[in-house]
């Protein structure tokens, strides 16, 4: 009989600690598969690059790598303090597909504060596995999925981030980093603690255009940087650069 499609983890580990820049993991030829990769900082401060892009991981975040791609984690050089942290990996094609969509929506190194519901998930999860040789591989299924629906719903509700001290420069910064993927001047709004409809008028004063065209620009040019680099399609340029069609690019790349 088939079994269904779950989660499988089978590698985790509860503590480890790092403090040398010889730490470095990269993504792109690490396997002809793919699976996912959940580095949890608890202490200190770990690296993530993505597509180009840098991201630290501080406490209560998470890195999310799906080898093989053009990512790597790494032990930050400038730092000095240990980073110690906690993993698990999933596999199967299923398990890979739901953390593509939940990168994709919540980028590449979310929040998961600690003792959390879904912090405490992760940990009983990494704690079974690491404790038993051979643990129900249906109860580690239906744990993990459920620690993703967890982890979803808190991320969902999360409360705006308020106050910044110029929610436009935080706007400008979050686009540059999150351009490369689908991205609605809602989630934008959100992320400053600012209703959709204030945060784009206070855009629009500041650069005489508003968030979607500022996000359009972004990525244009970066796909023009793209095409000089290396040859490549207009569906790849698009997939790379945030855009939502080839058709759409190929209009302004004329």
């Amino acid at each position: 009989m088939a079994e269904p499609p779950m989660f499988t983890v089978p590698y985790v580990k509860l503590q480890e600690r790092r403090a040398n820049p010889r730490y470095d993991w990269p993504n792109e030829n690490r396997c002809p598969s793919p699976f996912v990769i959940l580095q949890y900082t608890v202490n200190g401060c770990g690296g993530f690059d993505l597509d180009g892009v840098p991201y630290e991981v501080g406490p209560g975040h998470a890195l999310l790598a799906i080898p093989p791609e053009r990512s790597r984690y790494y032990y930050p050089p400038t730092r000095k303090e240990v980073w110690e942290f906690r993993w698990l990996n999933f596999y199967g094609d299923f398990s890979v597909q739901l953390w593509r969509d939940f990168r994709k929506q919540f980028g590449p190194v979310p929040a998961l504060p600690p003792q959390s519901p879904a912090e405490r998930l992760m940990r009983e999860i990494i704690q079974l596995v690491g404790s038993q040789r051979h643990p129900d591989p249906f109860l580690v299924g239906e744990m993990a999925y459920q620690f993703y629906l967890t982890w979803w719903r808190q991320l969902q509700e999360q409360q705006p981030l308020p106050d910044f001290a110029d929610p436009v420069v935080e706007a400008e910064k979050f686009c540059r980093q999150h351009f490369r993927r689908p991205l609605a001047v809602k989630e934008i709004a959100h992320h400053v603690g600012l209703t959709r409809e204030h945060f784009s008028r206070l855009f629009q004063e500041r650069h005489q255009q508003g968030p979607a065209a500022y996000l359009r620009t972004l990525r244009l040019k970066e796909a023009r940087r793209l095409r000089r680099a290396q040859p490549m399609t207009l569906t790849e340029l698009a997939m790379r650069t945030g855009f939502p069609s080839a058709r759409q690019l190929g209009k302004l790349l004329r």
